[in-house]
């Protein structure tokens, strides 16, 4: 589509499991996340891939070539951006806090700063410039369910809560319908009294803001 050269990391380990080179256990033990030597074989993949790539002259760049004016991807993250929390207006029922240390917290090694409501009747405003917007949420045991609406649209319910919230504490974006073309966004935000069956309570928890 736009030409950009890409490297297959899954096809190379493939064909060394296939001739039997290599055993996944021995790269993944837990069957997903590759360890030092899992990583190290994905390096020689780089590797080889760039020396291969900087010897072909079409590799370097053309001062001519472009990309096209159009996005070939309708709704792709061209302009995607994530907003600090504060930039949103929230109701008196939200405070600051951060996960405590004694938390389990998956997915997330930054400042988990957040503003935190579990009153059924909190609400935050926001506005954005884009094609869609959302919010970042710290999802965990405690969950809750919210609702939003889109410029004045009536209210939408979501349940953030899934198997994984059992467990831990961890980001989960919520993305809201993508608009029809470009422009101000505003977003409304409510807590409810409502929560999925497994979760212990009704917390509203927003790390980021999001929009693109």
């Amino acid at each position: 589509m736009y030409g950009i050269p890409s490297i297959d990391f899954a096809a190379g380990i493939y064909n060394m499991l296939h001739i039997g080179e290599v055993e996944w256990a021995s790269l993944a033990p837990d069957g997903y996340h590759p360890n030092d030597r899992g990583h190290a074989i994905y390096a020689g993949f780089l590797r080889k891939f760039l020396d291969e790539m900087l010897l072909k002259e079409h590799a370097r760049l053309d001062d001519h070539d472009s990309l096209p004016v159009e996005p070939l991807i309708k709704g792709n993250y061209e302009h995607g951006a994530m907003l600090h929390h504060e930039t949103a207006c929230y109701s008196e029922d939200f405070c600051i806090q951060e996960l405590q240390p004694e938390k389990a917290l998956m997915n997330w090694r930054y400042s988990t700063e957040h503003r935190y409501s579990d009153h059924p009747q909190a609400a935050l405003d926001f506005a954005a410039e884009g094609q869609c917007a959302g919010l970042l949420l710290l999802c965990g045991p405690d969950t809750g369910i919210f609702e939003y609406s889109v410029n004045g649209e009536p209210f939408v319910q979501v349940n953030p809560f899934d198997e994984w919230c059992l467990h831990a504490y961890r980001p989960v974006p919520v993305i809201f319908p993508i608009q029809n073309k470009r422009g101000p966004i505003f977003i409304t935000v409510r807590n409810t009294a409502y929560k999925d069956h497994r979760s212990r309570g009704m917390e509203l928890r927003v790390l980021k803001l999001l929009m693109s």
